[in-house]
């Protein structure tokens, strides 16, 4: 920390750093070379990065080149032979990244050689372990890179020139040359250590399609062409669909931890390179109607739950980025596209069967609509995450009765957003207005699932479904604001399922409409309820022609997630939270 600290500190380069960078670069790299304390090797890293940035100069303060070069040149010439050696791999590469990646100049000036240097040990491993350690200095040496980019307007005004003449072959290629030639190798030979280094060529697959670059004309884009990007995400999603496109026996030895990376690098995949979200979905739902879902076999429903909640988890866990080169040419960019392209490929699922077997309900159905709720859970968390709940609230503000609105709109409105039949207003990758979007997409799609329930098939809509759909409507209905859920009348709207002309509803059962009734009514704030008081009696379900009216005290378990404590104040109010 001292060392660190009188680098940074010294005022002039020339005379009290540079006779010293190499008697402190001898001292000091044992300290990670040898090391086993992670405190100190983190220190020994900082100092040495420190004095990488020293070299550099500053915006006020222009240093001749060579001293930077030269003290990359006598890091890299200790650590290149080390990089072969797998007891000392790990630590050269420490190293060596560390130094070179401190600084954009250090960057475009040694990373063509750590490269080629990487790939010759590559192409000559000496063990699993060691093809893993050259896979994690090689994520490293990206995930710098990375960093780096974000930041490289706070450095030297001529790093971003720097950045623009960078070739972009000698990243791009290494899809080809590194990445794929050893998943292709271990992913055929089980065992933990082979899947150890499949995990970290998944992380590197996603941080290759992470990386951008600097254009000729100032602009951002991938660094990746698109038929790398589609090839690295036809590979992941290949991974992930497996469950269902192998049997039980053949997918025995199948390791589930590489699943999940294989989900977290599609996540990040489908942030960058957008159109990796839409093929991801296109496979799912091919795969999944390939087959017949009546009398599935337990494997078989466990591997649709499966891929259906990594459809929720890839595509709203998550908003994707505005990356020129990133999207699809024909449609304009959209922070919901994802989420919009998840729904509406769970509305072309359902319903995956009916429930004609024995027991009387369907597995399938059921998590399709579970894997609509989360996906819904997933989004609005990724909103909250990126603005937080106080940044957000004024966007469930309106008087608008988007309810009435959504009555000039076709049902399958969703679906026309997904392919471009339909548009929503554009807003930025940054701008929460989005969320406003958001909301109103999910009401429209709660109201689609009441009016589908309450309409179509009895056999279908299953008490499991239907208190499914009714948790989605809570949770929708709770995020908008006492003003819009009074402009939207959804006090009146949780008793009549959002049924245009008021027909009658074929009677289901009270019991299934109760559970309806309840989704929306927990979700209200305590002023768009007012309505629903009258010489306190409280409406409480269609039946096949008349309205059932029912005494508080009967519908009071209505509110018993929603309220602590309810009180009837006069005819007009109606609850005390």
């Amino acid at each position: 920390m001292t060392l660190k600290a009188c680098v940074e500190s010294y005022g002039h380069p020339q005379t009290g750093v540079v006779p010293y960078v190499e008697k402190i670069w001898n001292s000091l790299k044992y300290e990670v070379r040898n090391g086993e304390v992670k405190e100190t090797i983190d220190a020994t890293l900082n100092v040495l990065r420190a004095i990488a940035r020293k070299l550099d100069g500053s915006k006020t303060q222009n240093l001749d080149a060579s001293l930077l070069k030269n003290y990359i040149d006598l890091v890299f010439k200790d650590c290149r032979d080390d990089l072969a050696n797998p007891t000392y791999t790990k630590q050269a590469g420490l190293l060596v990244v560390s130094v070179i990646t401190a600084t954009i100049h250090g960057y475009t000036l040694k990373s063509p050689a750590l490269l080629d240097c990487l790939r010759l040990n590559f192409r000559q491993p000496k063990s699993p372990s060691h093809t893993k350690d050259l896979i994690l200095i090689l994520n490293s040496f990206l995930t710098s890179r990375l960093d780096l980019y974000k930041n490289r307007k706070q450095g030297h005004p001529e790093d971003e020139e720097q950045l623009k003449s960078e070739p972009q072959t000698q990243l791009e290629s290494l899809f080809h040359d590194v990445y794929l030639g050893i998943w292709t190798t271990k992913s055929s030979e089980p065992g933990n250590e082979n899947t150890e280094v499949l995990k970290q060529v998944l992380r590197g697959l996603a941080l290759l399609v992470s990386q951008q670059v600097v254009q000729a004309n100032g602009e951002t884009a991938l660094l990746c062409s698109r038929e790398t990007c589609s090839a690295i995400c036809t590979l992941l999603t290949q991974q992930l669909i497996k469950g269902l496109t192998l049997s039980s026996n053949d997918n025995a030895a199948n390791d589930a931890s590489l699943d999940e990376e294989a989900q977290l690098a599609l996540r990040t995949v489908s942030a960058n390179y957008t159109p990796a979200y839409r093929e991801f979905s296109r496979r799912a739902k091919t795969e999944i109607r390939k087959r017949d879902w009546i009398n599935a076999s337990e494997y078989s429903s466990d591997s649709l739950r499966d891929i259906l909640f990594r459809l929720a988890y890839v595509g709203c866990s998550g908003m994707p980025f505005d990356i020129p080169g990133g999207g699809t040419p024909s449609q304009p960019f959209s922070p919901l596209q994802h989420y919009i392209t998840f729904t509406a490929t769970l509305l072309d699922l359902f319903p995956l069967s009916s429930p004609d077997s024995p027991h009387g309900e369907s597995l399938a159905n059921s998590y399709v609509i579970a894997a609509l709720h989360a996906g819904l859970l997933f989004f609005r968390d990724a909103f909250v995450d990126k603005y937080q709940s106080e940044a957000l609230a004024p966007y469930s503000k309106s008087d608008e009765s988007w309810v009435k609105e959504f009555k000039s709109l076709p049902d399958n409105w969703i679906h026309q957003l997904s392919t471009g039949e339909a548009v929503i207003s554009p807003v930025g990758e940054d701008d929460p207005e989005a969320y406003r979007q958001f909301l109103k997409l999910s009401l429209f799609l709660v109201r689609h699932l009441y009016r589908a329930a309450t309409t179509g098939p009895s056999n279908i809509w299953t008490g499991r479904t239907l208190s499914q759909i009714a948790n989605i409507a809570a949770l929708v209905v709770r995020g908008l604001d006492e003003q819009l859920q009074v402009s939207c009348n959804l006090a009146q709207e949780a008793f009549s399922f959002f049924s245009d002309d008021n027909a009658p509803i074929p009677n289901k059962g009270a019991s299934h409409f109760e559970l309806l009734t309840r989704g929306v009514v927990e979700g209200l704030w305590p002023g768009a309820m007012v309505e629903l008081v009258c010489n306190n009696n409280l409406v409480l379900a269609h039946s096949t022609n008349r309205l059932v009216v029912r005494p508080w005290r009967q519908i009071r378990k209505l509110h018993v997630r929603c309220w602590q404590k309810c009180h009837v104040a006069t005819q007009r109010s109606l609850c005390v939270p």
